[in-house]
């Protein structure tokens, strides 16, 4: 099966929408007059592979919103390599959003909204950026209907600060109606916000989402295992993990 999730096709989407006289911009910043898009990525699982696409997108002078996860089930915020890869995808002029995690409330105490911000205000005060924007991980009827507070922040769900914009994703290595290719060569829609999940495109070799997720795995113990080689003597030896279902 030919894989068409890889960097060489993301990168050809990008020069197409350039081509077609695309502007990419902040959430923020969005200029509505323009033909603009919001590139959107959702980071739940790997910031390496956020990286590498961050990489690929500076090269072509294309800014971007990465959304940070405080809670994903495979990387430590606070860990040091977590901390330097986030550190380098906003040294190449990205931007930072709060990727929120719906599904779990830590303390009932504290609101939904309450908890937003004071993630967000983590990021901020951790990284010395504004984070101005809020996407949901899997995101219930409550996001999509406009019905959470997300207090001055941008919700990038809510049906009035989006109105207008047309919104696409790769959810599961898959565009429901059109591939953002073809959005862009017809410019269908003049302004689209465009959420597109790192992990199903950094890794080349993955032909479905389920080695996508086992190469995530394995990158993000690879990560762990550095600091661990680095810090703790009684670790031992390097380990060579493998994955079998």
């Amino acid at each position: 099966m030919v894989n068409i999730f890889n960097m060489k096709a993301y990168v050809s989407i990008l020069r197409t929408a350039m081509r077609s006289g695309y502007v990419f911009s902040s959430f923020g910043e969005r200029n509505d007059s323009e033909q603009v898009c919001l590139l959107r990525h959702d980071v739940d699982a790997d910031l390496l592979a956020a990286s590498i696409m961050a990489v690929e997108e500076q090269k072509l002078g294309v800014r971007s919103t990465f959304f940070i996860m405080t809670r994903s089930p495979l990387y430590n915020l606070m860990s040091r390599a977590s901390v330097r890869l986030i550190q380098k995808i906003i040294a190449l002029g990205h931007f930072i959003g709060l990727h929120y995690d719906q599904g779990f409330t830590p303390d009932a105490r504290l609101s939904t909204t309450e908890w937003i911000d004071l993630e967000a205000t983590m990021l901020e005060k951790m990284f010395h950026v504004s984070v101005e924007v809020v996407s949901f991980h899997q995101p219930g009827e409550t996001v999509l209907q406009g019905q959470v507070d997300t207090g001055y922040r941008i919700n990038t769900y809510s049906p009035t600060q989006m109105a207008g914009f047309h919104y696409a994703s790769d959810s599961n290595r898959l565009f429901k109606n059109h591939s953002p290719r073809k959005i862009f060569e017809e410019r269908l829609f003049k302004k689209l916000q465009l959420l597109i999940h790192p992990l199903w495109w950094v890794y080349d070799s993955s032909p479905s989402t389920e080695e996508a997720w086992e190469y995530a795995l394995l990158s993000n113990f690879s990560q762990m295992q550095e600091q661990l080689l680095a810090t703790e003597r009684a670790y031992g030896p390097r380990r060579i993990l493998s994955i079998e279902r």
